[in-house]
């Protein structure tokens, strides 16, 4: 595949006016697209990933088709903002262990509702770098997870990066809630995509 001609066809489809612009959407700097666009370089998986990705999203539909793979989910999962201070969706089995409904859920601000463990992730100063250059790939968890309106319950989540069509990250939580007697206390494991 000719990575140089497409990562130019990219922006002029999308719009993408600088190399600088595209450099931001995919976690790299400007040097790097100008490497690419040249053909001096070609993306490693993670941004070939990233930019097949915008490529496939030129007006908003995967990112609405992720959003309803959320709100429409069987299980318990929802799609945060990188910070983990803003809900973008919530599945119904998420938000009845949380005694919400999906509009409260949304409208909740949950930095400080979380666990400990949760805030641990939160705070840690490069995790957004690491998630933005494929270093982490996902974060791993056990921990009491608090309620706003029922009884804090125990968890083991998985938080993975997901791009959206602007370049925004967002974070889809996968949680399967564990009996207190499996629960072995609190743990985060960063894991790592095994190229890096």
């Amino acid at each position: 595949m000719d990575w140089a001609l497409r990562i130019k066809d990219l922006r002029r489809a999308r719009g993408i006016r600088t190399q600088a612009e595209l450099a931001d959407m995919v976690g790299v700097d400007p040097v790097t697209v100008s490497r690419w666009e040249t053909g001096r370089r070609e993306p490693d998986i993670i941004h070939r990933r990233r930019l097949m990705t915008l490529a496939r999203s030129r007006d908003g539909k995967a990112d609405r088709a992720v959003i309803d793979m959320v709100r429409l989910a069987p299980g318990t999962a929802a799609l945060l903002e990188s910070d983990f201070d803003r809900t973008i969706a919530a599945s119904p089995e998420l938000c009845r262990l949380q005694g919400l409904t999906h509009a409260e859920f949304v409208d909740t601000r949950w930095r400080k509702n979380v666990s400990e463990t949760v805030q641990i992730i939160a705070e840690t100063p490069s995790l957004g770098s690491m998630l933005q250059s494929g270093e982490v790939i996902a974060i791993s968890l056990q921990a009491v997870a608090p309620s706003v309106k029922g009884a804090p319950y125990c968890v083991r989540s998985v938080f993975s990066p997901i791009w959206l069509s602007s370049g925004e990250l967002v974070l889809h939580l996968a949680v399967s809630v564990l009996r207190n007697d499996l629960f072995t206390g609190p743990s985060i494991d960063f894991i790592a995509w095994e190229g890096a």
